[in-house]
């Protein structure tokens, strides 16, 4: 059962006209007069929603086939109904504000998903879709802008602060990217700045960050047409950092399902460490959810005012926010190889070949740094920061620290009492950051790898680069160092301009480009007193250390050969 654009559109203009006109952004308001009308035109909303996916089922000759191709309208409605209950249940309490927002928010998605569906075939979509994903670096740039773009929107909003007002413009822009870019960086107190709906959209923000909007725009489209075109597998093996592109659907399903089991698990560790805090059972779920997508997508945004210095003794949670943080910085190649090679395992087959090159290389690294870190954060800081925790503490503090530095920004201990020795490790660990094609940030551990194989071979007199028993192509190498000089020119150049802008130590300036640049997230204190300039080069950096170097330089890049040969010559180096 098809139905026009035209009601669709009439039906979306409606549902945004019932969000910014509803004459509250509190739970007060929802028992006023204008309170209770509008809460009588989201029951229509959300009856409509199911409607007429319902008479199509019941007029529909074939259930299955039905289903099959309305799956995703289903999924949304089912939504939309769960969550409209939900409200009835706590209507006059802020979290049935919270169900209020999420019933119009997945109504919006609803519409615009039929709006997509009906018209993604026609022949407009269908050529512009064909120009846009026809440059990967550049599509990829586009959707992290149009992400961003919308985060600051709502995020500037009245109904997504608690005092009613929204952010102003320039932090709402920081505080999206810095969702978007999973970097945790913030300018304001996210727990007691946002209302409910601020942080759900952090939370929805910190989600398409992690997993990327071009995948989860995929899945939705494999969910519509069950096939995947040539030039977007192109485009998803670009973005994973995976050139094998024929099983690509499959990898897809299996990202998705990993995500959201891995964040799952983590969500019901983390109920179980937050109780005994006082919190409501919905508020202590949320909570649990939403510092599992944080760490899992490496985000670093926290719920709590200290982040998680309150839960510096608790094992359960800092254990389990570092799991997740190890797993989205492994990247879902890895992770999808380790499944293999556990299930091999389990079932006692042969071991021989199923761990890729590629997965030793970033478990090998992912262990020795964390390691590493561990034990120089703990010798630097047991006399420090460390000092009134037990033994077993200081090393899961020093371990906690070792690994979300990397690339997630949480924090367990204050930062302000931190050594100068330490600041430096930590702005080394930053600079690293986690795997390539993970939700993490760095120049990455495979960069490294390649560099450390680059200088090795040259020292060695090769001619080739050489790693173990394999040979890196040198287009890896080139890029590895483009990586690498891109990093140290940016890093050097907001240094500069942050050093004239700032009336900062520089070594806290320093800490928080390199935080930046890395997406960690975690800081030396200075993110909210950044002048406006401040805040620009930091959400510049963040947009550059999520995106890659090699994506903005590939970005405008035409691939025209060369068909004129300049001659050769002599420039004096080293």
């Amino acid at each position: 059962m098809k139905v026009k654009n035209s009601p669709y559109l009439f039906q979306l203009i409606l549902i945004f006209l019932f969000l910014l006109l509803r004459p509250y952004n509190n739970f007060e308001g929802l028992l006023s007069p204008w309170g209770i009308l509008f809460f009588i035109i989201e029951v229509f909303l959300a009856v409509a929603s199911v409607f007429f996916l319902v008479a199509g089922f019941v007029r529909a000759p074939y259930k299955k086939v039905f289903l099959y191709e309305y799956l995703p309208d289903l999924i949304f409605s089912l939504f939309i109904l769960f969550f409209f209950s939900l409200n009835i249940f706590f209507y006059g309490s802020s979290w049935g504000l919270l169900y209020s927002d999420l019933v119009i928010l997945f109504s919006v998605f609803s519409v615009i998903f039929r709006i997509f569906k009906t018209h993604f075939e026609t022949s407009k979509i269908s050529s512009f879709w064909k120009k846009f994903s026809a440059n990967p670096p550049l599509t990829i740039l586009l959707s992290f802008i149009f992400v961003i773009a919308l985060g600051t929107i709502l995020l500037s909003m009245g109904f997504s602060t608690k005092d009613g007002r929204g952010l102003p413009f320039l932090d709402a822009l920081f505080t999206s990217t810095s969702a978007v870019c999973v970097t945790g960086l913030i300018v304001t107190d996210t727990a007691l700045t946002f209302s409910v709906f601020g942080k759900v959209v952090l939370l929805i923000l910190l989600q398409i960050g992690g997993l990327g909007f071009m995948i989860l725009s995929f899945f939705s489209l494999y969910l519509l047409i069950r096939k995947i075109p040539l030039s977007n597998k192109v485009l998803l093996s670009y973005l994973l950092s995976d050139d094998d592109m024929h099983n690509i659907h499959k990898v897809l399903r299996s990202i998705i399902a990993i995500t959201f089991s891995i964040e799952g698990a983590g969500a019901v560790l983390l109920f179980a460490g937050f109780s005994g805090r006082g919190f409501p059972i919905p508020e202590r779920i949320f909570h649990s959810v939403f510092h599992s997508v944080s760490a899992f997508c490496n985000g670093g945004f926290s719920l709590f005012s200290d982040n998680l210095e309150s839960f510096s003794q608790s094992p359960l949670v800092l254990c389990t926010i570092a799991f997740l943080i190890i797993s989205g910085g492994l990247s879902f190649s890895v992770i999808i190889n380790l499944g293999i090679f556990f299930k091999a395992l389990f079932r006692r087959k042969s071991l021989k070949g199923i761990l890729s090159f590629n997965s030793r290389l970033v478990i090998a690294g992912t262990v020795f740094l964390i390691i590493f870190g561990t034990l120089v954060i703990y010798y630097l800081e047991f006399t420090n920061s460390l000092k009134d925790f037990n033994l077993g503490n200081q090393y899961l503090n020093a371990f906690f620290q070792s690994v979300t530095l990397r690339t997630a920004g949480f924090n367990s201990i204050p930062f302000s009492t931190l050594t100068e020795a330490t600041y430096f490790i930590m702005m080394v660990l930053m600079f690293i950051g986690a795997a390539s094609g993970s939700t993490g940030g760095g120049i990455k551990i495979n960069t490294v790898w390649v560099l450390l194989a680059a200088v090795k071979s040259f020292r060695r007199g090769q001619s080739s680069t050489t790693l173990g028993k394999y040979s890196i192509p040198p287009q890896k190498v080139r890029d590895a160092f483009i990586i690498l000089l891109s990093a140290i020119f940016i890093s050097f150049a907001a240094i500069f301009i942050l050093s004239i802008t700032e009336r900062k130590p520089l070594v806290h300036i320093m800490f928080e480009v390199f935080s930046a640049l890395s997406t960690s997230g975690v800081s030396a204190g200075i993110t909210p007193l950044l002048t406006a300039p401040g805040k620009i080069i930091i959400i510049l950096l963040m947009f550059i250390g999520r995106t890659g170097a090699i994506t903005i330089l590939s970005a405008g890049k035409k691939d025209v050969e060369t068909k004129v040969f300049l001659p050769q010559t002599e420039i004096s180096i080293g």
